[in-house]
């Protein structure tokens, strides 16, 4: 299909906004961190939450860096002054390297400082202990969070400037509502009538909505569950008692990755309505009521996995709960209720919600499809 030049490839918007999710988790995980008492249980699971967020950052954002080096961005509009860009494009380019660095000096700084763990695993070092350089290197990776956080910023103010100045500029990061592709279209061809549009556009708004609320739904869970089950330790019957709940947490996100796909196949789907006829789109009618019948069956599944996962969890801290004698904390720590506990609790409550939001969006549709076509 024909690639407008004024926008960014779906990829790339899609690439911004994970990376602007992982941004903004990495800085609450900070914060947390930060405002918990050193010697804590909490510290020590916001430190591995850091971690991880590092890692998946540096990894997203490396990807991001070769996809941008070898595709084109768009044009800027031309009431876009010159200085204007070449401010955007400074700034551009520090934010690359402050995200790329970032992750690089956390990871020396943990390799010149003191054994640490990383989900109960001691980290493989591979330098030898140096407070000078260890202190260096922090100095160098707490100036970089500093200046990733002005630049952040500094960016999200001149986006917004650009939005009330109407450039255009703002636009070209969103996801994209769908355009007519002229190379697609008969001669003549002007495009469906209006319900069919109105239709399309159900698809491509509420498409998106379902489909962004759910992959950051299952960006969550996934972190709670590898905290979960990074702590998981069993006790001395070889369970630690919320296995079942675990299990049902991810046959949940698999269910929700299936139920992604299909919210993302409904956004194309939605572009080819406008280079149809309608009378092929009502002919091909029974077969959208199908497809959208199998996400709602797929919503429902998953619900149901989920809703499992949180009666088990319940279950577990209600017994837990009521069963707690004295001295049980040391003796067994695996009776008490633990943080990991609720942390299983909630990511399956997490894919319940998820879910949730997916079946209502395919109900939606359904309605408008059997209204309109």
């Amino acid at each position: 299909m024909h690639q407008s030049e004024s926008r960014y490839d779906f990829l790339s918007v899609v690439l911004h906004w994970l990376v602007a999710i992982v941004i903004f988790a990495q800085l609450a995980a900070v914060w947390f961190m930060q405002t918990t008492a050193p010697d804590s249980a909490k510290r020590e699971l916001y430190f591995n939450l850091h971690l991880i967020i590092g890692a998946i950052s540096f990894l997203l954002v490396l990807f991001w860096t070769g996809w941008r080096l070898t595709h084109k961005p768009p044009h800027y509009p031309e009431t876009v002054s010159d200085s204007e860009r070449y401010l955007a494009l400074f700034v551009y380019f520090i934010l690359y390297v402050c995200l790329l660095l970032l992750p690089v000096s956390g990871y020396l700084q943990l390799d010149l400082g003191a054994p640490v763990t990383i989900l109960g695993k001691p980290l493989q070092l591979w330098m030898d202990q140096n407070d000078s350089l260890y202190t260096g290197i922090g100095l160098l990776h707490a100036g970089l969070a500093y200046l990733l956080t002005a630049l952040l910023a500094v960016h999200m103010v001149m986006a917004f400037v650009h939005l009330l100045r109407r450039t255009g500029v703002f636009s070209r990061m969103l996801l994209s509502f769908g355009s007519q592709s002229t190379e697609l279209m008969l001669p003549g061809f002007t495009g469906p009538s209006r319900k069919y549009q109105y239709t399309s556009f159900n698809f491509l708004v509420f498409g998106w909505l379902a489909f962004l609320l759910q992959l950051l739904i299952a960006i969550v869970t996934v972190l709670l569950l590898a905290f979960a089950t990074s702590g998981n330790e069993p006790g001395a019957s070889g369970l630690s008692g919320n296995e079942y709940s675990i299990f049902w947490a991810k046959c949940g996100i698999v269910s929700l990755f299936v139920t992604i796909i299909f919210f993302y196949f409904n956004t194309r789907y939605a572009n080819k309505i406008k280079q149809q006829q309608d009378v092929k789109l009502h002919a091909h009618k029974k077969r959208i009521m199908n497809m959208l019948r199998f996400g709602l069956f797929s919503g429902y599944a998953g619900i149901v996995i989920a809703i499992m996962g949180v009666t088990r969890s319940i279950e577990l801290l209600i017994s837990k709960t009521i069963s707690q004698p004295p001295g049980i904390a040391i003796t067994d720590p695996t009776k008490i209720v633990r943080a990991l506990d609720v942390f299983i609790l909630v990511s399956n409550f997490a894919i319940v919600i998820a879910h949730f939001v997916g079946i209502i969006v395919s109900l939606w549709l359904l309605n408008r499809v059997d209204r309109n076509f």
